[in-house]
């Protein structure tokens, strides 16, 4: 695309944006999923959420190409607050992690320094509950590693 401005008291003016290999993705879900209909005796839970249904989904992430050979990517994502019983008592609160990478690719070969959960984030991924007790999976900390592959 070119775009000229010109005038006759001034030079051509010419504005040429530059392809490049910049990519990104993007997703976002809104969920709002109900009970909307029990037996007499669980009618108080009309209407609750759903167990482990987040109200809210996100994730945006993209890649650029730095050289012919080295990139940077990353993404965020974020997951929304998330009930544990049909009473909606129990709840886990929404949490964002982001994961940032250093590529460099050359004939087949990729090397990636990755880190994920780059702020260290603690956080809970999922729950068991129970009446007596609740169980609770801890997220993964911050991951700082290195990724070799090869392209046949």
């Amino acid at each position: 695309m070119v775009l000229s401005l010109k005038n006759s008291a001034a030079p051509e003016t010419c504005f040429k944006p530059r392809a490049t290999s910049a990519t990104s993705a993007k997703a976002l879900g809104l969920i709002k999923a109900r009970f909307n209909q029990f037996e007499p005796d669980y009618s108080a839970y009309e209407n609750n959420t759903i167990v482990d249904v987040p109200n809210a989904t996100a994730a945006i992430g993209g890649k650029y190409q730095l050289t012919n050979n080295y990139y940077v990517q990353g993404d965020i994502k974020y997951t929304g607050e998330r009930f544990y019983n049909i009473a909606n008592t129990a709840k886990l609160n929404p949490y964002t992690l982001v994961n940032v990478a250093l590529g460099y690719q050359r004939h087949g070969w990729k090397g990636l320094l990755y880190i994920n959960n780059l702020a260290d984030k603690q956080y809970i991924d999922f729950m068991i509950y129970t009446p007596d007790n609740n169980y609770y999976h801890f997220g993964a900390p911050r991951e700082i590693g290195v990724q070799l592959s090869k392209t046949f």
